[in-house]
């Protein structure tokens, strides 16, 4: 751990990976029971392998007030488990949870694969699981510009073995999510990207309350994005609305502009603009 509190506030925290091989859980920044919560927290991995979760913020206790501006940097290595910028796990009160951010610039992401069928590689800009319905995850984010993604099934592989998975939500909680964003976009000195994932949600709601809105998922010129696309995505009985993707590259997949289990899902949209989508729309 970069800096743990068990009774005051986690700030400017950094830990970085260069190589070796790390099995337990990487965390730069956490604070137990204190209002000040995590912020500023940075973990950055450009070499070996990691197959532990990787944390850059968290705010365990229940007076939890603030987890914002964490970040996780990756530009190498090969990655195995989950990795979140901030997290807000069980807060009773209002959680400002907001500018928490994952770049991905390169490095090797295997998704998780075993009989589970939930089972799936979380890549998250933040997370909140806080009971106060005045909580929101708003403006955090993720950026890929490389990196590859092994999801799937490998060549030669059993009809009975499970797929490889990988999903990436800028935001997921049981609270508000709105203004949160995900954008794949090959970088300004390479002529293309290309990735493959199972889903990315720009915004995702997992609680029975907390409306999805004003998420926005990006896809960049000269990109390709396999696997399902979605702005805003409740499995819950949560409103979906406002919430966008907008394609100016490749999908060979499904894009929902907005997607509820079990509620409204209005006024979302889906903007291909010199794009292709080889998929339903």
């Amino acid at each position: 751990m970069g800096g743990y509190s068990a009774s005051g506030s986690a700030s400017e925290n950094q830990v970085s990976i260069n190589g070796g091989s790390i099995e337990g859980t990487i965390l730069a920044g956490g604070a137990y029971e204190d209002v000040g919560g995590a912020s500023q927290n940075i973990v950055s991995v450009s070499g070996g392998t990691v197959s532990g979760k990787i944390l850059a913020g968290i705010g365990y206790g229940s007076q939890t007030k603030k987890v914002e501006n964490n970040k996780v940097e990756i530009s190498g290595g090969v990655l195995q488990n989950d990795i979140t910028a901030g997290s807000a796990t069980a807060s009773t009160v209002e959680v400002k949870v907001t500018g928490n951010q994952v770049s991905i610039t390169g490095g090797t992401f295997i998704g998780k694969q075993n009989d589970d069928s939930t089972a799936i590689l979380k890549i998250v800009g933040a997370t909140a699981l806080s009971t106060n319905n005045n909580t929101e995850l708003s403006g955090n984010s993720i950026t890929i510009t490389g990196g590859t993604f092994s999801v799937g099934k490998e060549e030669g592989a059993l009809d009975t073995e499970p797929e490889k998975k990988i999903g990436i939500y800028a935001a997921e909680g049981k609270v508000k999510v709105s203004g949160n964003s995900v954008t794949v976009q090959k970088a300004e000195d390479k002529e293309s990207l290309s990735i493959s994932v199972t889903e990315i949600m720009a915004g995702k709601s997992i609680g029975e309350s907390g409306d999805v809105s004003g998420n926005i998922l990006t896809i960049g010129e000269k990109t390709t994005v396999s696997g399902t696309l979605y702005g805003g995505y409740a499995n819950n009985g949560a409103l979906v609305q406002n919430n966008e993707v907008k394609v100016n590259g490749t999908v060979n997949g499904s894009v929902y502009g907005g997607y509820s289990q079990n509620a409204s899902a209005g006024t979302n949209t889906v903007a291909v603009t010199n794009g292709t989508v080889n998929g339903s729309i």
